[in-house]
């Protein structure tokens, strides 16, 4: 869990991605990060 956490805390944006397909485990895996991250009405 805490390479979860440095991953989040030291995120970078990207514009340009590769064409390669994510697979759907990776992508709920992913999704539930974000969806418990702080924000500005979730903290």
């Amino acid at each position: 869990m805490m390479e979860a956490y440095e991953n989040i805390k030291t995120r970078q944006s990207f514009r340009a991605f590769e064409p390669r397909p994510i697979s759907k485990d990776i992508m709920t895996k992913i999704v539930d990060i974000a969806r418990n991250s702080p924000s500005y009405t979730n903290t």
